[in-house]
């Protein structure tokens, strides 16, 4: 087995995990009970997909998904050098001295555990992107969601994700969402200049 063959697995399988958050549940038309009268005073929110969902928390997904194929074409074009490049070391290995071959090998190596550090790199700045965007959503869905509460006279909120359902009359995740659609339609995603300056 190739010296770095392992690393090379772990460190390019899978490329940049970017998802803004996780994926509402699906269901079908046919697996949707009919829900009683909505209980006064008792309210229904998901601040998840109110991040996700909205204008801005699309916007920021789509941005981050562009950033990511730009970052992955020269990490993946790296990648299949230092194979080529490992592939032609082993078929040259019987011209070699043993000497010359550890050197080589050594020295190809190190490329593929730099690869491997800059992956790790691009994958901490992606998310710290990726939160720093959201924890923007974040802040400006507080007042919003205050606004809406008493708005709505909600004497209790339940988290929606932690429950088997509620009547939508409960829920104030469209209200909101559609408020911060108006006051933030779009975030900007920054990476740092050194991961930006990477992908040139």
């Amino acid at each position: 087995m190739r010296t770095f063959a392992l690393l090379m697995r772990a460190a390019g399988a899978a490329g940049f995990v970017l998802a803004a958050g996780a994926a509402a549940a699906q269901t079908t038309a046919a697996n949707v009970p009919t829900y009683g009268p909505p209980i006064e005073g008792v309210c229904v929110f998901s601040k998840d997909a109110a991040l996700t969902t909205s204008a801005a928390g699309v916007s920021v997904n789509q941005q981050l998904q562009q950033l990511s194929q730009s970052a992955q074409a020269p990490l993946d074009a790296e990648r299949n050098a230092i194979t080529a490049a490992d592939k032609a070391l082993t078929a040259e290995k019987p011209k070699l001295s043993a000497a010359k071959y550890q050197a080589e090998q050594g020295s190809l190596q190190q490329r593929a555990q730099a690869w491997q550090m800059t992956v790790q790199a691009r994958q901490t700045q992606f998310n710290q992107a990726r939160d720093k965007a959201l924890d923007q959503i974040a802040a400006t869905v507080t007042p919003v969601l205050v606004a809406t509460i008493t708005a709505r006279h909600c004497s209790i909120i339940v988290e929606r994700g932690g429950i088997y359902g509620a009547n939508p009359a409960m829920d104030l995740t469209p209200d909101v969402v559609q408020k911060l659609n108006t006051i933030l339609p779009a975030v900007v995603v920054s990476l740092p200049v050194e991961a930006a300056q990477g992908q040139h």
